[in-house]
């Protein structure tokens, strides 16, 4: 792998977990659930009877695992 693949890989890396920290920023701040009372195709939608509070949490675990998930990502592409 030359060094501009690793640069790729590691930009890609990067840009994932930056949508994902802000979609946990979303999910954080959010004061009722999107989903409530949402049915596709006759079926509730999976998460339509989490709390607010769930919802916020699981913002939370996004918030703190994409940073975490990139240090991890940049330190094993950097070594290929």
């Amino acid at each position: 792998m030359s060094i501009d693949d690793a640069y790729i890989l590691v930009g890609i890396g990067i840009f994932v977990a930056l949508g994902v920290f802000l979609n946990g920023w979303r999910f954080a701040h959010m004061t009722s659930n999107p989903f409530a009372g949402k049915r596709l195709f006759g079926q509730p939608v999976e998460g339509s009877e989490l709390s607010v509070e769930q919802i916020n949490c699981i913002g939370r675990l996004q918030m703190v695992g994409a940073p975490v998930f990139m240090i991890g990502f940049v330190a094993i592409a950097t070594q290929l």
